[in-house]
């Protein structure tokens, strides 16, 4: 896939998210061409075979051949393996099942965001943000596991805030999907709490601040104690792990916190509780970045699931009535801003790998 095409196609990709606001109808339907266009390129063009997890998630697609090979697996994410075992039922090529799997990942992540907004210019800027995310790129075509757990934790939070029922199922499927849901499926449940007992989104944000300062003094004495008693975290705790996308993205995830409380309160965006709940589970989420900021294996993670929340807080942000900032205004700073991340993350060197992007 070459690298001059990329920066050729993001501009105009991104520039399909805003469309829809400019005029209704005749516009969502080039919108939504333009940007399926863009996924597909991505998705299609890659070299299935460049990111570096892709030889073990062959080598247990291959040996998938039964019901109790999915539900014997090593790792327990039954709702991966049975995904497995349902493409070698139909008989599908190693190669063709990885080809489809993230498109179904985008199609539950989509419909997430479909049951938060209800709005098709909405979901499509949101969809076109979450693409220009590292999240889209490492998590649908590297560690695909996690990309399943994540479109599901996206999909669960679409179906609660549509129906106000919680959706036990996709939960359950969730937590089968990777072993990180363990600690989001409870942080899905406390935001529901703190929603439901109308909690200041201003005491979360405080707990979110002082985060940084727990995660680098008490965090470190509490992993030394367990680490002994848990093998896994005594490993993890103990690998050297350096990567700077996920350091910049835990501090830009911090500042956007800041910005996110300030906005919303200002504009008085806490009394709607889709934004509440979302940015509650952001909040949430980030504290366990933050605590275990010092060990990155273990804060990357999560920092995923930050990633596929920021579009949507985004999205909540820009269409908010402003009297300072009208419409055109908030297109052209979203459009520069999310244009020139987009690049930059096409360009850094783990995602110019997973795609295998020539220059």
């Amino acid at each position: 896939m070459y690298l001059t095409i990329i920066h050729y196609l993001i501009p105009v990709f991104l520039l399909a998210g805003f469309l829809p606001f400019f005029s209704k109808r005749d516009k969502d339907v080039m919108s939504i061409m333009i940007i399926s266009f863009f996924i597909l390129f991505l998705l299609l063009k890659r070299e299935l075979s460049a990111p570096t997890d892709f030889a073990n998630y062959l080598h247990m697609y291959n040996q998938t051949n039964t019901l109790k090979d999915a539900l014997s697996v090593y790792h327990e994410n039954y709702t991966f393996s049975i995904l497995m075992y349902l493409g070698r039922l139909v008989q599908l090529t190693p190669e063709t099942f990885f080809y489809i799997l993230p498109f179904l990942y985008f199609t539950f992540y989509f419909f997430g965001v479909k049951y938060i907004f209800n709005r098709l210019d909405y979901t499509l800027l949101t969809m076109t943000l979450f693409v220009l995310s590292t999240t889209f790129i490492l998590l649908y075509l590297n560690v695909i596991r996690q990309g399943l757990a994540l479109s599901l934790y996206i999909l669960s939070i679409g179906v609660y805030l549509k129906n106000k029922k919680i959706p036990y199922l996709i939960l359950i499927m969730a937590i089968f999907a990777h072993s990180s849901m363990f600690v989001l499926v409870p942080i899905f449940f406390l935001s529901v709490f703190l929603i439901k007992k109308r909690i200041d989104p201003r005491k979360v944000f405080l707990l979110t601040l002082i985060s940084p300062i727990i995660g680098l003094t008490i965090v470190p004495v509490v992993v030394k104690v367990l680490g002994g008693a848990i093998e896994k975290l005594q490993f993890l705790s103990g690998y050297e792990y350096e990567n700077k996308l996920v350091i910049f993205k835990i501090i830009l995830s911090y500042v956007f916190s800041i910005l996110s409380m300030r906005y919303g309160t200002k504009q008085s965006l806490f009394k709607n509780d889709r934004f509440k709940f979302i940015f509650f589970n952001y909040c949430l989420i980030l504290m366990i970045c933050l605590f275990t900021f010092k060990y990155l294996i273990i804060s990357s993670r999560f920092i995923y699931f930050l990633n596929g929340l920021i579009p949507l807080l985004m999205t909540h942000i820009f269409i908010t009535p402003l009297k300072s900032f009208k419409i055109n205004k908030r297109i052209t700073i979203l459009y520069l801003a999310y244009m020139f991340y987009g690049l930059f993350i096409y360009n850094f060197e783990s995602v110019i790998k997973q795609l295998l992007i020539i220059n």
